[in-house]
């Protein structure tokens, strides 16, 4: 999520005409630093536009799983279009120069897309527990229907972080703090105690144990049936082999992207509750900067662990960045082949 829940009190300065907490960057630091976060955004939305690219020029990737890949995808592009930018300038000079309703809606969106990356992981985790679990109902259990309803809950679930903070309910008994320790030219997002309780609860902390007990039993089956099917191979069943080893293929990429976006977004969430319960557990608002974008750098991470992981994706992107993609023909290509 965006900025400081509890800044530690900054010291407020008048600079490009507005009042605000300035870093305390040398000028080797702050190059070194804007060239990090623009390598970030500039990853982000390209890693994720050919996801999406991919998803939607090649027929073999799209299936019942890649739609929630694809929805996933989407949300890391707007991280990366519409957030990332926004919040690289505020990093940088310490001041918003958007204006105070925009700086709502940055962090309204903000809200928006990052939580709603978790809520497609846990579809994910849905999708794969049943694919490996119960495979013979998976058409059935995971119909287009099934699909469609999972994509929509994903954004509608998170839309519910977005009211309260348009409604301003994450201020609700902490205006005096917010009054006292806010510089006029920032663009701070305070949380109260039952805000960022609940937030985290719900937002992080709830969905990781779903979705580590899910993996978990994905992971025990896979290996039981990887172990039969090593016992049982012969020629006959070499298609059925060959399927079942996309399957757990599959479910071994999106387990990577799964604690990759766990680990990433622990420190934020952990330090949310830390100052939640304790205002002597205040962090500095340069460690909530890192913690942040940390959290950012997952939707640049995703693309990447696509590309390492599945040989499907592989063989898009190489595709994509080859005149073969530009044929009539090519919508149809064996990716496994290529």
């Amino acid at each position: 999520m965006s900025s400081e829940e509890h800044p530690t009190g900054p010291a407020c300065s008048l600079s490009h005409g507005l009042n605000c907490s300035l870093p305390a960057h040398s000028a080797h630091v702050a190059a070194a630093v804007a060239a990090l976060l623009a390598a970030t955004t500039c990853c982000t939305v390209l890693g994720n536009a050919v996801v999406v690219t991919a998803v939607v020029t090649f027929r073999q990737l799209q299936t019942r799983t890649n739609a929630f890949t694809l929805s996933l995808a989407v949300a890391d592009l707007l991280v990366g279009l519409l957030v990332m930018p926004f919040s690289a300038t505020r990093s940088l000079y310490g001041c918003w120069f958007f204006g105070a309703t925009f700086c709502k809606v940055h962090t309204c969106m903000d809200f928006l897309f990052t939580t709603s990356s978790i809520f497609h992981l846990c579809a994910i985790a849905f999708d794969r527990h049943v694919a490996i679990c119960d495979p013979l109902r998976y058409g059935a259990r995971v119909s287009r229907r099934t699909v469609a309803l999972l994509v929509a809950l994903c954004w509608l679930v998170a839309l519910l972080y977005v009211v309260p903070i348009m409604l301003g309910w994450n201020l609700v008994g902490i205006e005096e703090e917010v009054a006292r320790s806010s510089c006029p030219g920032n663009c701070d997002l305070y949380l109260n105690t039952a805000f960022a309780l609940t937030s985290a609860a719900c937002g992080y902390y709830a969905p990781m144990v779903g979705m580590v007990v899910a993996y978990a039993r994905v992971y025990s089956v896979a290996r039981a049936q990887s172990r039969r099917v090593r016992a049982e191979a012969n020629r006959d069943r070499g298609v059925g082999e060959t399927s079942l080893k996309r399957e757990h293929n599959a479910t071994k990429t999106l387990g990577i992207i799964m604690g990759v976006f766990l680990v990433l977004w622990l420190p934020y969430y952990a330090s949310s509750i830390a100052s939640a319960f304790s205002a002597s557990s205040a962090i500095d608002p340069v460690a909530w900067d890192a913690f942040f974008w940390m959290g950012y750098s997952n939707s640049a991470i995703n693309p990447v662990l696509y590309a390492c992981f599945n040989r499907s994706f592989r063989a898009a992107f190489r595709l994509l960045f080859s005149r073969r993609a530009f044929k009539a023909s090519a919508r149809r290509l064996d990716l496994s082949e290529s």
